[in-house]
């Protein structure tokens, strides 16, 4: 959506010479050098996305003593979306916004919110996990002082979660799950 609305920006639209909705995504033409990567830096700014560049010799110039070529530039966008848990510096948290300014997360052990520049998504310090394990969804249906109590409306099974800083926010009627993070449970909102 960022992407299209950037390509149809009537600086660049009358550079673009082709734009084919490829199996890897878009694959963009642009009369000049200069404007590809004017647009890939946009793109990043406001994305998040990685810019690598690539050059493919075709031919060697004689007269001008230098290589010909075509030069590829690609962008890998985050995907990383709203809600999705994931882990970073070890810890499971849940993703709660993706902007301009980078990743929104909250830590779902002690309820503190942190954000994240998009180069620790793309140095692996902001990750997808196997470890995390999504057990079973959860309706709350009262909360005191200490304790959390929870109904799973399918088994009708009713279980009780102690309150702690992230759980503290929890109210009647939140649809919660619980996860299991190395060998730990966790109750996180939806």
């Amino acid at each position: 959506e960022m992407v299209m609305s950037i390509l149809n920006n009537e600086t660049f639209v009358n550079d673009i010479v082709e734009i084919v909705d490829g199996k890897n995504g878009l694959d963009v033409k642009f009369r000049t050098l200069h404007i590809g990567r004017k647009v890939a830096q946009l793109i990043s700014r406001n994305t998040g996305a990685h810019i690598m560049e690539t050059f493919k010799t075709t031919r060697y110039d004689s007269s001008r003593g230098k290589w010909r070529g075509v030069v590829t530039i690609s962008l890998r966008l985050p995907s990383i979306n709203p809600g999705e848990i994931v882990v970073y510096k070890n810890r499971p948290v849940v993703i709660r916004s993706v902007d301009v300014n980078g990743i929104t997360i909250e830590f779902i052990d002690d309820g503190s919110v942190e954000l994240v520049k998009y180069g620790e998504y793309w140095n692996g310090v902001l990750k997808d996990s196997r470890d995390i394990e999504i057990l079973k969804n959860y309706k709350v249906i009262g909360v005191d002082k200490s304790t959390i109590y929870l109904l799973h409306e399918e088994s009708g099974e009713i279980r009780e979660y102690p309150v702690n800083k992230y759980t503290s926010r929890f109210n009647n009627g939140d649809t919660v799950f619980i996860i299991r993070f190395k060998d730990r449970e966790y109750l996180v909102r939806k």
